[in-house]
């Protein structure tokens, strides 16, 4: 009977419109994303002039790179903002000015024209020869030394003042800094990396988080619309009371519909995922890398089946609660939410939907937190499952039967 209705359910996903509106919006959104750029696999050279950054959990740098930021911000007089995660330019007026100043001269223990051209009066100083690289290298090393006095408990009481002043979504939030402090690589370490992503992610993982990022991104939002789409069929083609009197279980109609939308939506990413693996594949081999088959098929299943399950999951169960299309408003707040809510786009997983992972390699700090990823993504699978075991348990009322077993017929 289950596998009757699961065949059905596909078919009948084939012949939704809003499934090929989720399909083709998915392909577009990460073909458009995934440019192909291989220079990653390149093995570092020992005169290079900059070799990426990395992050270190270090209070003492952070606070004062932090500060070295706030003084350039005040000189500069705009500070970069994203309240809902849209960019907003604030530019300071000159009470506020003051007030930022005296921030930095509490934080500092000197006065503000002496950090400014004390401090950091090498960003002043750039010399003729130098490239972009090597430009950034130097303005992300500026530093502004803090009063040994200041702890970094005080220091994030200081930022939360900058905050209070510039407004919502500033790199000055105190959670923005949880990841640590961006720090330039050395020779050393950029090839630890490089060999780490060449034999623990043998090259197509490293690109598969990537993939997984952008894709994911999407996923906490698109599913909902198929998924919604089956959910309320019945009350579109007027057709409830005829499926309401079937022999089949409750259990057995919601969770056949619900495996059909997530095997019918996951399908089109698998395929994705596998087509763009491609060129890395054939590069790594150009380069003589041994390369993983199935760096992106894995992560895809680990990353984004689960968020698909949950979305999924929280559809049907929003559209048996509300009998209406109004879970979708509520998924898209949810959605949103959690991606404004990022204190960083690589890593920090936590208990968030869309896990991200917005960079290449990195393979050491995603082996540091692994664990914090699996349980993230375990959480999702197993609340998904609450969420249909919930639809089923209010689809079973709607038919008039009360419960998961036992169809009207079957009952009566």
């Amino acid at each position: 009977m289950f596998l009757t209705l699961f065949g059905k359910e596909c078919k009948m996903m084939l012949k939704s419109v809003s499934y090929y509106i989720f399909v083709i919006v998915f392909v577009w959104f990460i073909s458009s994303q995934m440019d192909g750029s291989l220079s990653e696999m390149e093995r570092p050279k020992p005169d290079q002039s900059f070799y990426g950054t990395t992050y270190v959990q270090d209070k003492q740098l952070l606070m004062e790179r932090k500060l070295a930021e706030l003084t350039l911000d005040i000189y500069y007089g705009n500070f970069s903002t994203y309240p809902l995660g849209f960019f907003r330019n604030v530019k300071i007026n000159d009470a506020e000015k003051q007030q930022l100043q005296k921030i930095v001269e509490e934080c500092s223990g000197k006065r503000f024209d002496d950090v400014l051209y004390g401090d950091l009066a090498d960003y002043f100083t750039p010399t003729e020869s130098e490239d972009m690289e090597e430009v950034v290298a130097r303005t992300s090393g500026c530093q502004v030394k803090v009063k040994e006095s200041l702890t970094y408990e005080a220091f994030c009481e200081k930022m939360n003042q900058v905050c209070d002043i510039v407004g919502a979504g500033s790199a000055y939030e105190p959670k923005k800094m949880e990841r640590g402090v961006s720090v330039p690589m050395s020779y050393e370490q950029a090839v630890e990396e490089y060999q780490a992503m060449t034999e623990k992610d043998r090259v197509t993982g490293a690109f598969g988080r990537l993939f997984c990022d952008y894709a994911s991104v999407m996923l906490a939002i698109l599913p909902v619309f198929p998924a919604m789409a089956c959910v309320l069929k019945e009350k579109r083609n007027k057709c409830s009371e005829v499926i309401y009197a079937r022999q089949a279980s409750s259990i057995a109609v919601v969770f056949s519909r619900y495996l059909a939308c997530v095997v019918m939506m996951f399908l089109p990413v698998l395929i994705s995922a596998i087509v763009m693996q491609q060129p890395y594949l054939f590069h790594a081999r150009t380069l003589g890398l041994s390369a993983d088959l199935f760096g992106f098929v894995k992560y895809v299943i680990l990353w984004l089946l689960p968020e698909i399950m949950a979305v999924t999951a929280a559809a049907f169960f929003l559209g048996q609660l509300t009998n209406g299309i109004f879970g979708i408003f509520i998924q898209a707040v949810w959605a949103y939410g959690d991606l404004m809510s990022a204190a960083t786009l690589v890593g920090s997983f936590g208990m968030r939907l869309v896990a991200r992972w917005n960079t290449v390699g990195q393979t050491v700090y995603f082996e540091q937190l692994k664990g914090q990823f699996l349980m993230n993504r375990g959480f999702y699978a197993v609340l998904s499952l609450l969420f249909v075991l919930s639809a089923a348990l209010l689809y079973g009322k709607r038919r008039g039967n009360g419960g998961l077993l036992y169809g009207k017929v079957r009952k009566a």
